[in-house]
């Protein structure tokens, strides 16, 4: 062998198990989460489009998507009427002429029903809010806000109540009103059955101008 050489290096050639071992599974008997038990869920999809019909015009507990599906529902006008009402007392707008620099912004119809613990109905709620989607930021508005109650804040109060055994009361806001003064001008549309009292007043001008709302406070974005 010359000093320059390498041994060649030598493997153990595989041994090869002429009987092998069968897969060992376990005995245990396999049961689903308790969790997955907690919710029962209908696949629609094997369901013909006629019988689906007929279920929803079964279903009494409807929340309409717009004005035209709680137009002439008694319960649902009269949740708009209070929603209407909530937002003249607290002197949200004001009807004036659009000027000719600025633009409005449209407004539509939120519903939502309220249950009890039974699922029975608690309160038919309708809510005024504004399109703000259709506003760009920096040139119509610099900085928005929506109060929110947090989890961190609720707790603590929670905990206090505890720790003195106080008893704790709940309630139910009617009309959740943001008491904050624009510090610019906003102009709303009038949309179907949001404002059926500036309606009646809303006059042509001699040039042809139509009287908008002008917002003195803030509505929900």
């Amino acid at each position: 062998m010359s000093p320059n050489s390498v041994p060649a290096t030598v493997f153990p050639s595989p041994v090869h198990d002429p009987c092998p071992r069968p897969l060992i599974y376990s005995t245990r008997h396999v049961h689903k989460p308790a969790w997955m038990s907690d919710y029962v869920c209908n696949l629609h999809s094997t369901f013909s489009t006629t019988h689906l019909h007929f279920v929803a015009e079964l279903s009494v507990l409807q929340e309409p998507r717009s004005y035209s599906q709680a137009q002439g529902r008694a319960k649902w006008e009269l949740a708009m009427k209070e929603e209407i009402q909530a937002l003249e007392r607290n002197n949200t707008w004001s009807l004036t002429y659009l000027p000719d620099e600025k633009r409005t912004i449209g407004s539509r119809w939120v519903y939502k029903l309220k249950l009890n613990p039974d699922g029975s109905v608690s309160r038919y709620k309708a809510r005024l809010v504004t399109k703000g989607y259709t506003q760009i930021k920096g040139v119509y508005y610099t900085e928005s806000f929506s109060p929110v109650a947090k989890s961190v804040t609720v707790r603590p109060f929670l905990s206090i109540t505890a720790a003195y055994s106080w008893p704790v009361h709940q309630l139910d806001i009617n009309n959740a009103f943001l008491h904050v003064h624009l510090d610019k001008e906003v102009y709303l549309t009038e949309g179907s059955g949001s404002a059926p009292k500036a309606r009646r007043k809303r006059e042509k001008s001699k040039n042809g101008k139509l009287k908008r709302l002008n917002l003195n406070q803030g509505v929900y974005p």
